[in-house]
Order: structure tokens, then sequence, then C-alpha cells
């Protein structure tokens, strides 16, 4: 998918994602590999999420783009409308989305760098936050 291809595969490697990809195939996934896969997900999800909602808010289809609007409960009596979030609420959303995004690479960073044994990563200046202050954050 586009968020691994963007933001995961930059960081772990051609090399790691397709034994990665190998042994999920082969339900052969070692015990690194298992928890890199475990930060993987959580920096997928939060990316993913974050390229997905341009997307709902619309839709598209051969007669144009159009802004959603839902009306739920039909002729039961009991409707209730829906209303689109605004740019600004959905901007925000967006980027809540991509800063957890980041924070779970930089913990996947981490990862690898205390785990060069197993995948080589050597990008030390990489970490932004080794953990020996763990009350500063870069966003």
């Amino acid at each position: 998918g586009n968020a691994e291809e963007t933001y995961i595969i930059p960081l772990i490697g051609e090399t790691t994602a397709n034994a990665i990809y190998a042994e999920i195939l082969s339900n052969t996934l070692t015990v690194p590999n298992k928890a890199l896969l475990k930060k993987i997900h959580k920096a997928l999800v939060s990316f993913t999420m974050a390229e997905a909602i341009p997307y709902k808010a619309v839709t598209i289809d051969s007669t144009g783009v159009f802004q959603l609007s839902e009306t739920i409960g039909g002729i039961s009596g009991s409707v209730e409308n829906k209303t689109t979030a605004t740019d600004r609420q959905l901007s925000a959303v967006m980027n809540a989305f991509k800063i957890r995004g980041e924070q779970e690479l930089e913990t996947m960073r981490k990862f690898l760098v205390d785990n060069k044994t197993d995948y080589g990563y050597t990008d030390d200046y990489g970490i932004l936050n080794d953990g020996s202050a763990p009350n500063i954050y870069i966003l």
C-alpha cells in the first residue's frame, strides 16, 4: 500500500521488508520480526487513516466530485442528519494521525538501532529521543 511504501519501506529497507513478507507467507516469522511487525502495524494505522481522510470527505463518480451529506433513518421517522466535518476539523484529525505515525516511526527506529545485530541498522543520529530525556518530544 501507499503508506507502507511512503513511510515504512524507506525506514526498514527493501531487504527487511522482503524478509518479513517471506516469513509471513511461510508462517516462520522470527521473534525480532514479530516485534518489528507490531511496530509497523501501529505506524501504518495512523498513516493510512491520515491518507484516507481527504477521500472520506468526498465521493467521486463519473459525474464529478461531491461533498458527502448523509441522512440516516429514512422513512422510519427517526431521521438523524450528519454534517460533514469542516476543512479545519479534517486537517486537525489528519495532523493528529500523522503525528502519531511519526511517533511510531521513532519507536521503530529506536527498535532497529537497539537490534542492530538483527537488522544492521546504523542510523543512530536519527533517534530524536533515546529515552534518556523521556519528557522531551519533537513535533
